[in-house]
C-alpha cells in the first residue's frame, strides 16, 4: 500500500520513478500471507486509499484474496505495472556525496544476479513487519511432520490431522477459526492472551448498502468519515492515562479504557460463562490496548474463534512450551502432545530496514544508528546524515493511536515526503536532509506525548511496540489530526538543502 500510493503521487507531481519489490506480485502484506482465513481487521470502507475509495466490497472485513485485488487494480488504474520490479530485492544502498545520488545494489531473485542502479532519492515502503518470526524452542527443527509459519504459508491438507496452534495474535486467532471444522484434533498453545473484541460487523455487505455507497452522492464519504473519525477519537482515549484513575484500578489506565475492558471482558463472559476455567484463561491481566486489541473473526458461531476453542476436538493449553520432537510438541508439564502438523502463528521479527545495508554520508550506516532495536526519525522518515532518504513505515508511525488503519499514516508520510521533494526542486538543489537540532527535538516531543500513553506505563503486556529498553518505538504518540497537520509542510528551517554551487565551492576548496 505504502509503495502504491508513493508511485501514485510520482505521477501526479511529475517525478520520474521506480518501483523495486523483493516479492513476485502486487499486495505487499497480502500477497505473501495466504493462511486459511486470512483477513483484514480494518473495515474495508476505510482501509482504503483516500482517492480511491470503492463501493464494491462484499465484506465489512475483506479477506486477503479481496483486499490484495483492490491494490492490483489500483496498480492498473495508474499503469504502475510498467514501473514495477518484481522479484527485486534492495540489499545495499549508498549515498555517493560528489553525484549527490543513492546507489542501490538491488538482487534479482529470477537471474540470480545483483545489479545497481543510480537514484536522486529514494522512498521506502518495506513494512516493519515482513519476517517470519520462530520462538527459540528446543528442537523446533527436529519435528517430522509438517511445520508451516503463517507467514510463509504452503498448502498443506489439514483434514482429519493432528494440528497445533502456536500463537493467539491476530494472524493465530483467524487461523484457528478457520481450520476449526476440518483438523481431527486441534491444540491451541497461548503464551499470552489478548483483548479480543466481538465482531459485530463480520458478514456481507448488503445489497442495498452497496447500492447506496455506489449511486447516492456522497454516502460512500460520508460513512467512510463517520468510522475514521469514531475510530481516531476513540482509540487516543483509550490509550490516554489517568494517573489517579490507576491508583486505584491496577488493569485499567482510565474511565474509557475500563469501559472497553468491560465490552471485551463480557465478550468473554457471554461466550465462556464468568470464572469458567476458559474465561480466566483468556482474561488479561493488563489494560486493554496494552497489547494490540484483535477481532473475533466470527461471531460466537463457526467461524468464529472463541466458538473454535469450545469444540469437543480443540484443547486450550497454557502450559509453555519445553521442546519440540519428532512426534510433537512436550509442555513444561511433560505432556508429549502428538501431531501430524505445527503452525507457528509467532508473529513477525520487528525491522527498521535491517535487511538492507543503509550507508549514509561519511560511510555512517543505519544500522548502527539504530542499533539495538531503538530507531529514531524525524516525522516518521528522515534521519541526519541520510540526505534524500525518506522512511515510510518507519519508527514511531504505528496507528495504535487513531488513524483508521496503515492507508492513513501511508498517504501522510507518503505526502510529507514528496512536499521536501517539492521544496528541494524549488529551491534547485540536490539533496534535502533533516538537521540534527530538528530530529533531536522532534524525538522529545515524541517522547513527552509518548508519556501520557499507556505504553510508557504498562509493562505487563508482552509486545513489539516496545524495545528491550523499554523505549516505545511504534506507535505515534499523536492524534491523527494533529500529525496530519504537522505534515502537510516541510518547515524550511529544520533542513539543510544543498545546491550545486554550494557543492562545487566545496569541490574547490
Amino acid at each position: 500500500m505504502t509503495g502504491l500510493d508513493a508511485a501514485v503521487k510520482a505521477i501526479r507531481r511529475g517525478f520520474e520513478f521506480d518501483i523495486y519489490d523483493k516479492e513476485a506480485g502486487i499486495g505487499g502484506l497480502w500477497w505473501s500471507q495466504t493462511y486459511p482465513g486470512v483477513a483484514v481487521d480494518t473495515p474495508s470502507l476505510y482501509y482504503s486509499l483516500s482517492y480511491e475509495l470503492s463501493g464494491n466490497w462484499s465484506k465489512f472485513y475483506p479477506q486477503g484474496d479481496e483486499y490484495r485485488g483492490y491494490l492490483i487494480e489500483l496498480a492498473k488504474k495508474y499503469e504502475l505495472p510498467e514501473h514495477l520490479h518484481t522479484n527485486s530485492d534492495v540489499t545495499r544502498m549508498r549515498w555517493i556525496e560528489a553525484d549527490q545520488q543513492w546507489e542501490l545494489t538491488i538482487f534479482d531473485q529470477l537471474e540470480h544476479r545483483a545489479r545497481r542502479v543510480r537514484a536522486a532519492a529514494v522512498l521506502t515502503g518495506a513494512g516493519h513487519l515482513c519476517r517470519p518470526k520462530y520462538p527459540d524452542i528446543e528442537g523446533r527443527e527436529t519435528f517430522a511432520g509438517e511445520s508451516l509459519h503463517t507467514a510463509r504459508w504452503q498448502p498443506v491438507s489439514l483434514q482429519g490431522k493432528r494440528v497445533a496452534v502456536v500463537g493467539v495474535g491476530a494472524a493465530g486467532i483467524q487461523v484457528v477459526a478457520a481450520i476449526t471444522p476440518d483438523v481431527g484434533r486441534l491444540t491451541v498453545f497461548q503464551h499470552q492472551p489478548h483483548w479480543v473484541s466481538p465482531n459485530k460487523a463480520s458478514g456481507n455487505v448488503g445489497e442495498s448498502e452497496r447500492w447506496l455507497r455506489r449511486h447516492l452522492p456522497y454516502y460512500l464519504q460520508w460513512t467512510r468519515f463517520v468510522m475514521f473519525f469514531l475510530t481516531c477519537e476513540g482509540s487516543y482515549d483509550t490509550n490516554l492515562v489517568d494517573e489517579e484513575w490507576m491508583k486505584l484500578h491496577p488493569t485499567s489506565t482510565s474511565a474509557w479504557n475500563e469501559d472497553r475492558r468491560q465490552f471485551a471482558l463480557q465478550y468473554i463472559h457471554d461466550c465462556f460463562g464468568q470464572g469458567t476455567p476458559l474465561a480466566r484463561a483468556l482474561t488479561p491481566e493488563f489494560p486493554f490496548g496494552g497489547k494490540r486489541p484483535i477481532r473475533d473473526p466470527g461471531g460466537f458461531g463457526p467461524g468464529g474463534y472463541y466458538w473454535a476453542l469450545t469444540q469437543a476436538h480443540v484443547d486450550f493449553v497454557t502450559s509453555a512450551i519445553a521442546r519440540v520432537v519428532p512426534q510433537g510438541i512436550v509442555t513444561a508439564d511433560g505432556d508429549l502432545i502428538e501431531l501430524d502438523v505445527i503452525v507457528w502463528a509467532t508473529g513477525m521479527t520487528i525491522d527498521w530496514l535491517s535487511t538492507i545495508e543503509i550507508i549514509g554520508r561519511d560511510g555512517v550506516r543505519l544500522g548502527d544508528v539504530w542499533a539495538n532495536n531503538n530507531p529514531r526519525s524525524y516525522l516518521g522518515g528522515t534521519v541526519p546524515g541520510f540526505p534524500n532518504l525518506f522512511i515510510n513505515d518507519g519508527p514511531n508511525t504505528g496507528v495504535a493511536t487513531g488513524g483508521g488503519g496503515h492507508n492513513f499514516m501511508a498517504e501522510t508520510v507518503n505526502h510529507y515526503a514528496f512536499e521536501c521533494l517539492q521544496l528541494l526542486v524549488e529551491r534547485e538543489g540536490t539533496s534535502i536532509e533533516v538537521t540534527q537540532s530538528a530530529h533531536d527535538e522532534h524525538n522529545e516531543l515524541i517522547e513527552h506525548e509518548m508519556s501520557k500513553l499507556l505504553w510508557s506505563h504498562e509493562r505487563r503486556a508482552s509486545t513489539y511496540y516496545r524495545n528491550q529498553a523499554g523505549r516505545v518505538i511504534l506507535p505515534s504518540p499523536f492524534q491523527a489530526q494533529v500529525l496530519w497537520r504537522m505534515a502537510q509542510a516541510p518547515d524550511e528551517s529544520k533542513f539543510l538543502i544543498h545546491s550545486p554551487a554550494e557543492l562545487a565551492a566545496a569541490a574547490f576548496d
